[in-house]
């Protein structure tokens, strides 16, 4: 007899980031970084006869690869960004098994504004 199962997960993080870049090759700029993640993790499975309800939070440390575009060589108050995102030791247990979330996260492009550039900016004018 097979038991009917469901497994939900719902993660929310906060992400704090620090990065080198690494060169700058006319305008694509890659980077190496380290960041520190809270969690808040709530996990719930319904199955035949149970059920499970946890909540966590953590905090994971992590590596971060990307690369940002840049239009020019000032200081532009929007860039655009792509990054890889790994946290390998981000995991927690229930009931004696754990559960690994060391996956990696992949943000396409995103654009990144940053407030004192565009301040700076704006004195200039």
């Amino acid at each position: 007899m097979v038991l009917a199962s469901n497994r939900r997960l719902k993660k929310n993080s906060v992400t704090f980031e620090v990065f080198k870049y690494l060169i700058d090759y006319t305008g694509f700029t890659p980077y190496l970084g380290i960041n520190l993640s809270y969690n808040n993790i709530d996990f719930s499975e319904i199955s035949t006869g149970s059920s499970i309800n946890k909540n966590f939070k953590k905090v994971s440390p992590g590596f971060t690869f990307g690369w940002d575009i840049l239009p020019g060589k000032t200081e532009h108050w929007i860039v655009l960004r792509t990054n890889l995102r790994w946290y390998p030791l981000s995991k927690f247990e229930i009931n004696g098994k754990s559960f690994s979330q060391n996956q990696i996260e992949y943000n396409v492009i995103q654009a990144v504004f940053y407030p004192s550039r565009f301040k700076n900016n704006q004195l200039k004018k």
